[in-house]
């Protein structure tokens, strides 16, 4: 693009078609910060165009951004719904903010434009009226913020004042450079940035083009996917009533505990109330155990003196059947002996058979019962012993 720039403007400024590649920064503008027109437009000059440069460079990875994020969030919500309604919502959503940021792309490019393209008639009817060594960057900054179809005439006198106010400052100031190769090199350099973020923005609709058109194509696989949702769906319906089931289940088991819980108080004290009793049962059995255990020692005891009796009782039947032996012997012998009649023969033996009878029945009824005893003890015996085992698991 070349500078075009009026012989009229001399100091020095270059023939109008003075065309100037260069690789520099944006314009470098002198500011003041004082007055109306240094609060509207001369103290931020740079500092607007830095910002809108900026600005653009953010919207631009802003928005290359979002098309990522959303290629990404497309892909996540065809897996998870895959479905052509959400697809078509998507779409839509998607359009309108890729819309609204060219919009607003498109207004910072006419905002940088502006200033650089400022009527060239409007900038030298205003170049007459302002005080000189303005400078052309000045002017052409004072012309972008001065409304075309406003003149100075039109201005309240009080501004007018003003602004000659601000003119005195800015013409006793050090004179911005007149120098139209340096001019046109910033102002080159502006144009240099707006070329390219305008080819950034063209790749970034090409980049949009494509997206959609990926967004077409992705879209006929929504079928597919909608095909197998149907399957999870059917599969989801399938356990949806046992899955509720057991919620019952849970339910019903967490509102058991939500009702222990109410009264913890309560539930504790019925627990060390069971303990307490445990407690007190066990020391019952322990000492129920303990004796229990003497009577079986006494018992024991009883059963050896029993067992001792029985071995004496023995003894003594033994010595009266020794004894019975001896008699019969002596019977024998007397019957040999004896001359006697018969019948005091008969007499003898029958008084001494009965007498030797009579210690040995009452031998063995006394032997009998001591064992009806002993078996009595010993299966008394027994039933402690099972319960001595029983509590002592």
């Amino acid at each position: 693009m070349a500078i075009e720039l009026s012989d009229d403007e001399g100091d020095g400024i270059q023939s109008p078609n003075a065309e100037i590649e260069v690789h520099e920064a944006p314009p470098q503008f002198r500011t003041v910060a004082q007055g109306p027109l240094g609060a509207i437009s001369i103290v931020k000059n740079r500092q607007i165009l830095e910002e809108q440069l900026q600005d653009l460079n953010d919207l631009l990875r802003e928005v290359g951004t979002e098309q990522g994020q959303q290629r990404a969030e497309l892909h996540a919500m065809l897996k998870k719904l895959g479905s052509k309604e959400e697809v078509r919502r998507f779409l839509r959503k998607s359009t309108k903010k890729v819309e609204a940021d060219r919009a607003q792309l498109d207004k910072w490019m006419k905002e940088f434009s502006n200033i650089a393209d400022v009527d060239s008639d409007k900038v030298f009817t205003l170049r007459d009226k302002l005080p000189p060594n303005s400078g052309l960057a000045w002017i052409r900054l004072f012309a972008y913020y001065t409304p075309d179809d406003i003149s100075l005439e039109d201005l309240p006198d009080g501004y007018m004042e003003l602004v000659r106010d601000d003119m005195r400052l800015l013409a006793k100031m050090p004179a911005p450079s007149q120098d139209a190769s340096k001019l046109g090199e910033d102002l080159k350099s502006a144009m240099r940035v707006t070329q390219e973020l305008e080819r950034v923005v063209t790749r970034q609709d090409q980049t949009t083009q494509d997206f959609q058109s990926r967004l077409g194509t992705e879209s006929s696989e929504a079928a597919d996917i909608q095909a197998k949702l149907d399957g999870v769906s059917k599969e989801y319906d399938e356990t949806s009533e046992e899955l509720r089931a057991q919620q019952r289940e849970l339910q019903h088991s967490l509102n058991g505990y939500k009702r222990r819980l109410k009264n913890p108080n309560k539930y504790y004290d019925r627990q060390t109330m069971s303990l307490f009793n445990l407690q007190e049962e066990k020391d019952t059995l322990a000492q129920e155990f303990l004796a229990m255990e003497e009577e079986l020692r006494d018992k024991n005891a009883r059963i050896e003196q029993l067992d001792e009796r029985v071995e004496k009782l023995v003894q003594v039947e033994q010595d009266c059947d020794s004894a019975l032996a001896t008699l019969q012997e002596t019977i024998h012998s007397l019957q040999h002996k004896s001359i006697k009649s018969r019948k005091d023969a008969q007499r003898e033996i029958d008084r001494i058979n009965t007498q030797a009878r009579y210690p040995h029945g009452r031998l063995k009824q006394r032997i009998n019962k001591q064992n009806n005893e002993i078996l009595s003890l010993k299966g008394e015996n027994d039933r402690i012993e099972v319960v001595l085992n029983y509590y002592s698991r």
